[in-house]
């Protein structure tokens, strides 16, 4: 394999790692001339140590893009692809291949755009996302706690009063049309639970739902509702874009990395410190781009002549 170049990952390149950290590694590689005329080169070429379920610490995980791919989703403004490209710990050969990572760190300025703020808002969704599986996870067990006080035989149409209502629950009448039969149910985030089951029926089935949410959730509901991790990156993504449209590059550790580690491990309120922040930089975000002199897209033009350059040069060139 023509390896390009290969540069620690995630956390352990942020700065932002812990004991249950484990390793990753992300590359470029070039592949053949034949495999490039013939279409069929592999996008990404994976090579981890474990091959089943999550990783632990002593676990290295190793992914090589092909350099095509990497260009084409660096102008899609990828977040793993920014992040690579402003690695300081890459390990590459000066001569040969790596003169191509070389071109490509000094040239990653051409895939900024003002579109690179959209992923600032994907961000922000996962962040909700996480935290929003955390806060069902957490009212889902307090709909157990609340259930485990009545008779387990009984219906729910016997402790119907109790059963609450709000932005989670509807209690509503199921009509089959027939005009002789209707029957009213509870809906819990979207499953409908009929007045005539039993108690333990119902807990059998939110229990499901309850056992069917990642650890990432259960951790969330655990902290409060709030997916830390999930968090971190969010803040850590968001100072990137501001050093991007206000300096035109970031270094890790970012200067913000003490509170980002702060906010990973928890130790920061999150209504009152975290989400403020939080609005504070997309608020930011969005007067950098409008003030910015990006461009609203990536010249695909002069990548696609860097590539074929770089075919020209290291592959074409070699058999003459």
């Amino acid at each position: 394999m023509n390896i390009i170049m290969k540069s620690l990952f995630g956390s352990k390149l942020y700065g932002l790692d812990t004991h249950e950290s484990d390793t990753d590694y992300l590359g470029i590689y070039l592949p053949t001339l034949d495999e490039l005329l013939l279409g069929n080169y592999k996008n990404i070429i994976n090579l981890d140590t474990n091959k089943k379920g999550k990783n632990s610490s002593g676990d290295i995980d190793t992914q090589y893009y092909a350099l095509p791919y990497f260009v084409e989703l660096s102008c899609r403004g990828e977040t793993t692809m920014l992040d690579m490209l402003h690695s300081t710990v890459a390990e590459y050969q000066v001569s040969k291949y790596g003169s191509i990572w070389v071109s490509l760190q000094n040239n990653r300025h051409k895939f900024y755009t003002k579109g690179l703020k959209s992923y600032a808002g994907y961000l922000k969704s996962q962040i909700h996302k996480y935290s929003g599986k955390g806060k069902k996870l957490q009212i889902l067990n307090s709909l157990i706690t609340m259930l485990n006080k009545h008779n387990a035989d009984k219906r729910l149409s016997e402790v119907w009063n109790y059963l609450p209502t709000g932005e989670y629950f509807i209690k509503d009448i199921a009509d089959d049309g027939s005009r002789m039969k209707t029957e009213r149910y509870w809906m819990v985030m979207g499953s409908k639970y009929m007045e005539s089951i039993k108690i333990s029926y119902c807990k059998e089935q939110i229990q499901k739902k309850i056992d069917s949410y990642g650890k990432r959730a259960q951790k969330a509901e655990a902290d409060g509702g709030v997916d830390w991790k999930a968090v971190s990156h969010g803040l850590r993504a968001g100072y990137q874009l501001i050093d991007i449209y206000t300096k035109g590059y970031f270094n890790y550790p970012l200067d913000e990395s003490v509170f980002i580690m702060k906010a990973k491990n928890g130790e920061l309120d999150y209504e009152t410190v975290v989400e403020p922040e939080l609005k504070r930089i997309l608020n930011k975000i969005d007067y950098l781009v409008e003030e910015s002199d990006y461009p609203d897209k990536v010249d695909r033009k002069f990548w696609n002549n860097w590539l074929l350059d770089i075919y020209k040069d290291d592959l074409i060139d070699g058999l003459k």
